[in-house]
């Protein structure tokens, strides 16, 4: 979905203003797969690698194996001072280690970089995308 900005009261997109890019974890990890052989020189034309800032979605869903979160750990070293990234995901910073092959050195290299000078943005518990659905109230009609 395409977040929008209004600059001088012309309505834009952000990816007009900036090169962005959106990505699924799974999605991501498939392409780190796929160019885990490609020197970094060439891994530069990459769009995950190039763009100023890359949205990586559905983070924490599944356990990554070790070697898909030294992958990650590739992409987060190489992105760090050239680009942002924005992660969404339903785990704590706490859950990291788990998450990640549960290796707590890579873990915290990982969030090491992605926390310096970085924004975390929590959601409360009770977020109300999550919340049961209510009832609409009853209406009386008769009188």
């Amino acid at each position: 979905m395409p977040l929008g900005v209004s600059i001088d009261g012309a309505a834009c997109s952000i990816s007009e203003v900036t090169k962005t890019g959106r990505v699924g974890l799974g999605e991501l990890i498939a392409l780190l797969r796929t160019d885990a052989g490609v020197p970094s020189a060439r891994l530069r034309r990459r769009k995950y690698m190039n763009v100023a800032l890359l949205a990586i979605d559905e983070v924490g869903f599944e356990q990554l194996g070790r070697a898909e979160a030294s992958l990650l750990f590739r992409l987060v070293s190489y992105r760090y001072g050239r680009g942002s990234i924005l992660i969404t995901t339903n785990k704590g910073i706490k859950d990291w280690p788990e998450m990640l092959a549960g290796d707590e050195v890579l873990a915290t290299a990982i969030l090491d970089r992605l926390l310096h000078r970085s924004h975390v943005l929590g959601l409360p518990t009770a977020a109300p995308v999550l919340a049961p659905a209510r009832a609409p109230p009853e209406l009386d009609f008769a009188g």
